[in-house]
Order: C-alpha cells, then structure tokens, then sequence
C-alpha cells in the first residue's frame, strides 16, 4: 500500500505586523507583499518606504509611481488563460530571492491584486518554499482573500506543483515574455527571454 504524500504546510514564520500600510497591501511572508497597482500610488509609497518595502514588481501593470529609493522591476503578463506564466515564475523567483537575501522587502502587485501576481508569488510559493498549490493558494489567501487566477494559470501552477513544468511550456500560444523594467527609479529596461 503505497503512502499518501502529505502536503507540506504553509510556515508557521508569520509577517512582522505593520504600520500604516494602505489596507490593500497583504503581507505573505515577512519579506513578501501582494497588492493592486493601487497600492503604489504617491500617497501610498511613503508607508511602504516606513514598512521596510524597498522592491516593487509589477506585473504587467506599471507602478503608479516611481520613487529614487524603491527599485522596480516590471514584466509583461496578460491576464488570459491562453498565456503561459512560467517565464514571469522564473524571473520571480529571482528577483524575490535576491530581495530575501539581501534581508528587504518586496512588494508584488498587477492591476487589481487578483490574478497575475497571486498565480507569480503562488508559483514562488511552490518553487522556492516547496508548498503544495492548496498550501501556497491558502497563504496568499489568508492575506489577500480576494484572489483568483485565471483557469490557465491555476493548470500551470498544478504542473509546477507536480513538477512537470520546469523552465517553460510551448503548449502556450502567448508566452507573457519581453521587455523587463528595472532600477532604482530611475526605470531602466533590460530585456529578458
């Protein structure tokens, strides 16, 4: 009789509480935020800056703002089921790696908070913490109760979970590569494929 793989559990590491943050803005892990677009507006970006967020990562919608002491980075994403999210996955997870590393926080938005960047910081959540998709989705939810990705996304994210996407799935019409936006507000690009 063969064992059932038990799925591994959200940390029990909660975020550290925070202080005037815009009620928008979730915290997931300590150092990993999920917002709408919204939430980096001018009025918003001096309470991220108090909070310790120093990283913005937009996904496909472009920050509102750009401030000298935050770095951004941007990547294309079409909120469609016909496109892959793998290739923004991957470059997620090095982007949010390095702010871990470098002991910062990162904020991680699309237009409204609700597909893309749940199904990227999901995909971070499978990949770097080895969650399960149930586990990950339960995380983000519990910060953000809102979220939903896109039917294509959630298929994509359950190969991940299994571990038969890697480094990318042609069966996608539209891949979601192209131009990435990235600097310490000063908004310079780089190309990534």
């Amino acid at each position: 009789m063969a064992k059932k793989r038990k799925p591994k559990q959200p940390s029990t590491s909660q975020p550290p509480p925070t202080t005037n943050l815009p009620s928008t803005v979730s915290p997931i892990l300590p150092y990993l935020y999920l917002s709408p677009a919204s939430a980096t507006s001018p009025k918003s970006t001096p309470s991220l800056l108090q909070n310790g967020i120093t990283t913005v990562f937009s996904i496909g919608k472009s920050p509102l703002f750009l401030h000298p002491e935050i770095t951004y980075h941007r990547l294309p994403l079409l909120d469609s089921e016909n496109v892959s999210i793998i290739p923004t996955v991957e470059k997620a997870c090095e982007i949010i790696d390095n702010v871990e590393k470098q002991g910062k926080k990162v904020l991680v938005h699309c237009s409204a908070g609700i597909s893309r960047s749940p199904a990227v910081i999901a995909g971070y959540l499978i990949r770097r913490k080895g969650m399960t998709l149930e586990g990950a989705m339960d995380v983000i939810k519990g910060g953000r109760g809102v979220v939903r990705p896109n039917k294509g996304f959630m298929e994509e994210l359950e190969e991940m979970e299994k571990g038969g996407v890697v480094d990318g799935d042609d069966s996608k019409a539209e891949k979601g590569e192209g131009e990435e936006e990235s600097g310490d507000g000063n908004n310079a690009k780089a190309i990534t494929k």
